[in-house]
């Protein structure tokens, strides 16, 4: 039995990017949303922790918060960040039935159930009208 206490509330940055390359799959996509991943803090703020999803496999990076202050720094040029503080209730938010994809992996960090969401242009016009917010 699940109680309150195990609610999560936690900030996550959604970085948008274009991805390096000509992919068949790209035609469907905004340029500037070729592709998405999701950071967070630990929760004593010590280590960045980026969850990295590929086609073949997906990356879990931490680095020091010391290294890179800021999620920018992180980062890096050329992207579009949005933050967004989840608020996941177990006993309401379960994993969907979903295609593994960029998105489905970054859903599932921030405990979104948006049977519709497919492509990161549709997530972030998603996450804006949750009020994320774009740095």
């Amino acid at each position: 039995m699940y109680s309150n206490e195990l609610r999560v509330e936690q900030e996550w940055f959604v970085v948008f990017h274009t991805t390096v390359g000509d992919r068949w799959y790209h035609r469907w996509l905004k340029r500037e949303f070729h592709h998405c991943y999701c950071i967070t803090k630990s929760e004593a703020g010590l280590f960045w922790i980026a969850v990295l999803p590929h086609w073949s496999h997906t990356e879990i990076d931490y680095r020091l918060a010391d290294t890179f202050p800021k999620v920018t720094d992180y980062t890096g040029d050329n992207v579009l960040i949005l933050s967004y503080t989840t608020d996941i209730d177990p006993m309401k938010h379960c994993a969907q039935l979903g295609i593994l994809t960029c998105v489905d992996v970054v859903k599932r960090h921030l405990g979104i159930r948006a049977h519709l969401v497919f492509t990161p242009y549709q997530l972030y016009k998603n996450l804006i009208n949750r009020g994320a917010v774009s740095l």
